[in-house]
C-alpha cells in the first residue's frame, strides 16, 4: 500500500503507519507536525517552484481563468502535468510494482524547479527526532 494523500489515513487512525507517502507543495504552507510525526513510512516532499494550489490539480488545463485569477502560478502548464506524472507514476512503480528509480532518489537535474527530499522509513521515531528536520524546514522555508 502507499498513498500521495495521507489526511484521511491518519484522521482515523491516530497511532501512524508505515505506508509511503508523497506530499507536494508550493512551500506557501509548512508541512504539518501531526502527519508527519504519524508517517514513519518513506517520505517524499516535493515542491514546486512557481506553482499554485490550483496547479496541483487539472484545472489551469481546463480553463485560462486558473492563471488569470492568481490560482494557479508562473509555472507553465504543461510542464507541471510533465513533472506531476513523473513523480506521482514513479512512486507507484517503485512502492506498488517494485521499480526502483532514480528520481525518488534525490533532486533530478530533468526537473529544476522541484526541491526534492527523501526520508528513509523510521523505527517508532518522530518526525522531529529523526534527524532530517533541519532539511525539512529548510525546504519549506526556501
Amino acid at each position: 500500500r502507499s498513498t500521495l494523500f495521507p489526511y484521511t489515513t491518519l484522521f482515523r487512525s491516530r497511532t501512524g503507519h508505515s505506508m509511503p507517502f508523497m506530499y507536494f507543495s508550493n512551500g506557501s504552507i509548512s508541512s504539518n507536525a501531526l502527519f508527519l510525526d504519524l508517517d514513519r513510512g518513506y517520505r517524499y516532499f516535493v515542491k514546486v517552484r512557481g506553482a499554485e494550489h490550483m496547479d496541483f490539480s487539472d484545472a489551469p488545463l481546463l480553463s485560462p481563468l486558473a492563471k488569470l485569477t492568481g490560482a494557479s502560478g508562473p509555472i507553465d502548464t504543461s510542464r507541471m502535468l510533465a513533472l506531476t506524472s513523473a513523480y506521482v507514476t514513479t512512486f507507484f512503480d517503485q512502492h506498488l510494482l517494485g521499480k526502483p528509480a532514480a528520481l525518488l532518489s534525490g533532486p533530478s537535474p530533468a526537473y529544476p524547479e522541484v526541491q526534492f527530499l527523501v526520508r528513509a522509513p523510521t523505527a517508532g521515531a518522530s518526525a522531529a527526532s529523526d534527524g532530517n528536520e533541519t532539511a525539512l524546514q529548510r525546504l519549506n522555508s526556501e
